[in-house]
């Protein structure tokens, strides 16, 4: 059916739901590619200082292993007295690493702690459904990144090295330091350009699997329908509720207009009823208004309960547009209020009737 087809995007429901069971738009190869760039390039800047080090490092190594009493004892502590030395050299490297591909896979999917993705699932170990992800689109997609990737870091490689054949043809005719001197430059621009490769590819690969994720939790009309019913409630009873709240409204209003002082209309399509109590309101007050079949209603209440009607259509649109109920009338329309109130007030004492007789 095509209300079935998954058409609609994700509400912020679903994604929610997604994200708690560890499913989200993400590149692994972000993150390496990240953390690569950034560690080559911390090296190019930091490069003397770890080539000085090293070496005085490999030196104070080797010494001690030419000693007469050349045991696997002291082979082993020469070892460790290494990693000792080689620790705050190669920490540095290993920590802005660390740091980019971390920052990288925050900035990929923010912070995020659900334990959903550690629980087991058989369905992993069911021999048909491997067989099946194995040679579903997705693989075979992932395989041609991989071999992409590999082609293209691979012509890099040869694009580099095509361009320094000379110097490393001479290599074995060079002094020690000089031969270590290039190799350590051609291994960086090697280093580099195999980053900044990688680096374009992740961020193609992110944009895929952005695309491919925002595919993958879509929704069907059906589904998107049923969330609202479980979140809002069932549209129709929605409907009902705000019709009862509508009723109750409109008779907590026309139970008013019987304390109104006047009611104003249009004459016949609307009506705004007003009340005025000097010793508690700073300004009359709108008690019920409407239009059609209601304000009709409320001047046949008005008429039963002897609530004087006055004619002043230009005063009732905008009494009907300005004002709620229960809300004091706009400064701009005193003047001609307190006229008519000051007719009624007049008319009510001559007759000596009061409102609600």
């Amino acid at each position: 059916m095509p209300s079935q087809e998954r058409t609609e995007s994700a509400t912020p429901r679903r994604r929610e739901e997604v994200r708690r069971r560890g499913q989200t738009a993400r590149s692994a190869d972000v993150n390496a590619a990240v953390a690569l760039l950034v560690g080559v390039l911390f090296l190019r800047w930091w490069g003397d200082t770890f080539v000085t080090q090293s070496l005085a490092a490999l030196r104070q190594t080797l010494s001690s292993l030419d000693r007469p009493d050349l045991t696997p004892q002291t082979i082993w502590n020469a070892g460790t007295e290494g990693f000792i030395v080689a620790l705050p050299i190669l920490g540095p490297i290993f920590a802005v690493m660390v740091i980019a591909g971390t920052s990288t896979s925050l900035a990929q999917v923010g912070i995020s702690f659900t334990a959903q993705p550690l629980q087991p699932d058989f369905s992993r170990i069911n021999p048909a459904q491997g067989f099946q992800r194995l040679f579903s689109s997705r693989s075979l997609v992932e395989l041609l990144k991989s071999i992409a990737k590999l082609a293209v870091v691979g012509f890099v490689v040869y694009r580099v090295l095509a361009n320094r054949t000379e110097e490393i043809a001479l290599m074995p005719l060079m002094p020690f330091l000089s031969g270590v001197t290039l190799a350590t430059s051609i291994v960086f621009d090697l280093a580099t350009w195999a980053a900044v490769v990688l680096f374009i590819l992740a961020v193609a690969d992110y944009g895929y699997q952005r695309v491919s994720f925002e595919r993958q939790i879509r929704m069907s009309r059906d589904e998107v329908r049923e969330e609202l019913k479980q979140t809002e409630g069932n549209p129709v009873i929605r409907q009902r509720v705000r019709q009862l709240q509508r009723a109750v409204a409109q008779r907590r209003m026309m139970q008013a207009v019987p304390r109104a002082d006047v009611v104003i209309t249009n004459p016949t399509h609307v009506a705004v009823a007003l009340e005025y109590r000097g010793e508690s309101m700073k300004a009359p007050r709108v008690v019920a208004k409407g239009e059609g079949l209601i304000a009709q209603r409320i001047k046949e209440i008005a008429r039963e309960h002897g609530v004087p009607t006055m004619e002043n259509p230009p005063l009732a649109r905008a009494l009907l547009r300005s004002t709620e109920i229960g809300d004091e009338i706009p400064a701009d329309m005193y003047a001609a209020v307190a006229e008519l109130l000051a007719f009624v007030f007049r008319l009510r004492a001559r007759t000596a009737q009061p409102v609600g007789a």
